[in-house]
């Protein structure tokens, strides 16, 4: 999920959203618990999005397009530092 940026008011309890925050492409919320609270009395998923909508596959799509790119920017950040390391200690 997004985090959200603290300026804020979470759309199922009205709390402010702090840094802790979730939010949806559509919805804020202060926490995971007020989001699943959310989407089980409006029979909504992740955060507001109607099951299998258009809205929802983007949602997941871009979300998994950004989970692919953390995990392949981490690898070859740590292999990186993992060949400098080596080339460091064969010197």
């Amino acid at each position: 999920m997004i985090k959200c940026d603290g300026n804020k008011y979470c759309d199922w309890c009205g709390k402010y959203c702090g840094p802790g925050g979730v939010d949806s492409w559509t919805h804020n919320f202060c926490s995971e618990r007020c989001k699943r609270a959310y989407d089980n009395a409006n029979g909504t998923v992740d955060g507001g999005y109607k099951k299998g909508s258009i809205g929802h596959n983007l949602h997941k799509t871009g979300t998994t397009i950004g989970n692919f790119f953390k995990i392949v920017f981490c690898l070859i950040f740590g292999g990186a530092l993992l060949l400098g390391l080596i080339a460091h200690l064969l010197k």
